[in-house]
């Protein structure tokens, strides 16, 4: 373990997550707050029952079907999450690890193709905020060697990142922007570094590596939207 992960771990003691509910506790004292649900403070909730049953109505079929099927793809994607996820986990530090599928290919190439002066420091950042009182997990944090500051990244493996519905738009200080995954994943990174900064340490940079089906994977440099989130905060 390099001295700068030793450090953000130290700053971080205590944090603890509970894989089976989801939730952050520190020094045994539950956080009442995760990123995931800040950020979906800023999305009008998915009218699931109405939205099934029209479509139930529209292809004939009863709205327990759409239910179970939507139900199912949700999972799929979960697990396919989870598994391309703890890959990309144990392949930054351990590069002889086989890809077993295309999705792990993409990481692989990512790896490749990555400067060397940007190197990895450390996966499953677990981090959280001593003000506002909310905790969150990044995937990668990388140390640009050349300018001394840090950029986060996270693997997304959504279809589409930028599928948006009528136009809709997110909520409260973000009600410039349209909902869809990408944006979100835009207000997430930048919650990641609020919670990492307060060590004293700067990011220049936050990644969403959007792995494909094909094998490659495309890489988006997103906003930063931190201004923008403690004057939310501040005013809850």
């Amino acid at each position: 373990m390099t001295p700068e992960a030793k450090y953000i771990n130290y700053f971080f003691e205590g944090l603890e997550f509970d894989e089976p509910t989801h939730r952050y506790s520190l020094n045994g004292v539950s956080i009442p707050v995760s990123v995931s649900g800040i950020v979906n403070q800023f999305k009008k909730p998915f009218p699931f029952e109405e939205k099934s049953k029209k479509v139930a109505l529209e292809e004939g079929v009863t709205q327990q079907e759409v239910k179970d099927r939507w139900t199912n793809k949700k999972n799929k994607a979960c697990e396919l999450g989870t598994r391309v996820h703890l890959f990309g986990e144990k392949y930054t530090f351990d590069r002889s690890i086989a890809a077993q599928d295309c999705y792990e290919e993409a990481i692989v190439k990512f790896w490749d193709c990555l400067p060397s002066h940007i190197v990895p420091i450390m996966v499953e950042v677990r981090m959280h905020h001593k003000k506002y009182r909310f905790a969150g997990t990044c995937d990668t944090l990388l140390y640009n060697t050349h300018t001394g500051k840090y950029i986060l990244t996270d693997y997304k493996t959504n279809e589409d990142l930028f599928k948006n519905f009528a136009g809709e738009k997110l909520l409260h200080c973000f009600s410039d922007l349209l909902k869809n995954d990408f944006n979100c994943y835009q207000i997430q990174l930048s919650l990641y570094q609020m919670l990492f900064e307060q060590t004293g340490l700067q990011i220049e940079d936050r990644r969403i590596i959007h792995l494909k089906p094909d094998g490659n994977f495309t890489l988006y440099q997103t906003e930063d939207y931190t201004d923008r989130l403690l004057y939310y905060l501040e005013n809850q």
